[in-house]
């Protein structure tokens, strides 16, 4: 199979491409797993549906960024993948992070604070490898208004989902 690229290669630099590829999909399963688990566990399946009415709806940006780079995507649908990554990823991230610290001191929720807390990393390390395929790429000046708008959405809807949590959620500061 030949790249569409005049040189037959990525834009990007292909091992920190393909960590992307591997670390949107880990995504996937990391948040989607315990979900699915939760289905055939009937104690669980009260505590895990909230769980994954919160967060499927998150995955969804990571399953299209899995499903752009898999094939041989030009220099802008990397550049445009790796911003979505990165801005969602950041999104799961602060939720994911604030869960573990929540429930990091109660002995009866350790499988929860396992899960948040290798949400976590995933999300950091997805934000990294972002970052860093970025880097490798050549930049463009007209960079900003492919980077600019994933971002300001996902900074957007962790705005609103902070509010409505502090709001309604009881979180006392």
């Amino acid at each position: 199979m030949s790249a569409p690229h005049s040189d037959d290669q990525s834009p990007a630099n292909p091992f920190w491409l393909n960590a992307v590829q591997t670390l949107t999909a880990c995504n996937m399963l990391a948040i989607l797993v315990p979900c699915v688990a939760a289905l055939f566990n009937p104690n669980d399946l009260q505590m895990y549906l909230g769980f994954l009415l919160f967060l499927t709806p998150f995955s969804a940006p990571f399953v299209w960024v899995f499903w752009k780079l898999s094939a041989w995507p030009d220099a802008r649908t990397i550049k445009r993948g790796l911003a979505i990554a990165a801005s969602w990823a950041f999104l799961v991230l602060i939720p994911s992070v604030l869960l573990a610290w929540d429930t990091a001191d109660d002995r009866y929720s350790r499988r929860t604070t396992a899960n948040a807390a290798i949400i976590s990393t995933i999300q950091a390390a997805l934000i990294l490898a972002s970052i860093k395929t970025y880097l490798s790429m050549k930049r463009d000046r007209s960079d900003v208004r492919l980077l600019m708008p994933p971002l300001a959405v996902a900074l957007l809807v962790l705005t609103c989902l902070m509010t409505l949590v502090i709001r309604y959620g009881g979180v006392r500061y």
